[in-house]
């Protein structure tokens, strides 16, 4: 091979820790490929994963950035928010990847539906107290019961 023909390849020189190249060597020949082949596919490998882990970091922090925007407008806006119950609505929206605000909307959302036939509010109803005779006594009680009434006040149709 002339000087010419392998002038577009650059060498290196590499040192390897102690039992490196013999790992090196086993990869290689377990993926078919030769050393050289196997150093530049990890080499190449690592530049793609290090742009996903800092495309996921950025993410990250950008959801991170939104839910702190979002406990600051919930705490600007809903200062008599239980502890308790503001502790619970966060951590409903992370595990339901949503926003505090979005998370209170949903639940607002199930808490006041549309219109549902009476039927359905009073089976809601039941299932709500159900849930509140478990909570100790407190705000968060106190509002599941005042909605099981207003939800049994809608089902029997008098305002």
């Amino acid at each position: 091979m002339s000087d010419d023909s392998r002038a577009w390849k650059d060498q290196y020189m590499l040192r390897l820790p102690d039992g490196m190249r013999d790992r090196l060597k086993a990869a290689a020949e377990t993926n078919k490929r030769s050393m050289n082949a196997e150093i530049v596919e990890r080499i190449e490998a690592y530049g793609t994963l290090l742009s996903e882990v800092q495309q996921q970091a950025t993410e990250w922090l950008q959801m991170k950035r939104e839910r702190d925007e979002a406990r600051e407008i919930v705490e600007r806006q809903l200062p008599t928010l239980p502890a308790g119950l503001a502790a619970r609505i966060e951590r409903a929206a992370i595990s339901n990847r949503r926003t505090i605000a979005e998370e209170i909307v949903q639940a607002l959302e199930v808490a006041f539906p549309p219109s549902l036939p009476a039927s359905d509010l009073l089976e809601r109803a039941d299932w709500l107290e159900g849930v509140a005779e478990e909570e100790p006594d407190g705000e968060a009680r106190n509002a599941m019961l005042a909605t099981v009434a207003y939800w049994r006040q809608m089902a029997s149709g008098s305002d």
